[in-house]
């Protein structure tokens, strides 16, 4: 999922990762399948290994042909996505869904979409809607939880979050946003546990250890929540923000000079 800052904060054969955005593998595809339906497949294929151009010439090859392939189309929105045209996916996968309405991945990818063009009520409708068609989505829930939390409607975003982490157990991104959801709205020591956990299924997940981080700064671990810091920085060295908070909390533990060094960092 989309990951923006630091501090705050998807199943299918395919599926959208809006941390890829650049093309993965840029070798020719080689000529397309005469077939349509062998054709898609390529371009399925193409796309999970992430060879975005070649998987977007052979699906664009297949619609070509066969202008009403839905999933050819929904595809299409996934490969426009992720290659940041958003509001070019949102038109095609709203398309797919106008063809086969009932899937609710179409939707939680509209929702992503939708999100990333700037259409934040719109997007919570989409995810919504997925959670409609299948009330055990937890990429929907996990999505629709985020939105909640960020607008402070704490309460729905923890049921939502709870969900997810339900369904997605070793899902980092669900237990790092429950532990946040619970932590604005209880306080600090009622999220530790979901930050903890978060963090042991994604020990490499900056985010997850800066949010720690943030919580442990609450709770007077200072020691602790700088060796978050530390390996936060360690994964992501340019984030402004965590050279920030870090050298906040230098100079709290008395460390002055490092503090300075962390502020010019930031800076």
């Amino acid at each position: 999922m989309v990951k923006e800052t630091f501090g705050m904060s998807g199943k299918s054969p395919i599926k959208v990762d809006m941390k890829r955005g650049t093309y993965h593998d840029m070798s020719p595809a080689g000529p397309p399948p005469a077939e349509t339906g062998a054709a898609f497949a390529q371009a399925a294929h193409f796309f999970r290994k992430g060879r975005l151009k070649d998987a977007e010439t052979r699906v664009r090859y297949v619609l070509d042909r066969e202008p009403g392939h839905i999933d050819g189309t929904y595809l299409l929105g996934q490969i426009t996505l992720q290659t940041g045209r958003a509001k070019e996916a949102v038109r095609l996968i709203s398309k797919a869904i106008e063809g086969k309405g009932g899937v609710a991945e179409f939707h939680v990818n509209l929702g992503v979409a939708l999100l990333a063009s700037g259409q934040a009520e719109a997007g919570e409708r989409s995810f919504e809607s997925a959670i409609k068609i299948q009330t055990e989505n937890g990429d929907a829930h996990l999505r629709l939880g985020i939105v909640l939390l960020r607008r402070g409607e704490f309460n729905e975003a923890i049921s939502h979050l709870r969900a997810a982490a339900r369904l997605m157990p070793e899902q980092p991104d669900a237990r790092m946003n429950l532990g946040l959801a619970l932590s604005h709205r209880d306080g600090s020591l009622a999220g530790i546990g979901d930050l903890r956990k978060a963090v042991e299924l994604g020990p490499k997940d900056g985010l997850a250890r800066a949010s720690l981080g943030n919580a442990l700064i609450d709770l007077g671990d200072f020691d602790s929540a700088l060796v978050e810091f530390d390996v936060a920085l360690a994964l992501h060295p340019n984030a402004a923000t965590l050279h920030f908070r870090r050298g906040r909390l230098l100079n709290q533990l008395g460390r002055e000079r490092e503090a300075v060094v962390a502020y010019s960092q930031a800076v």
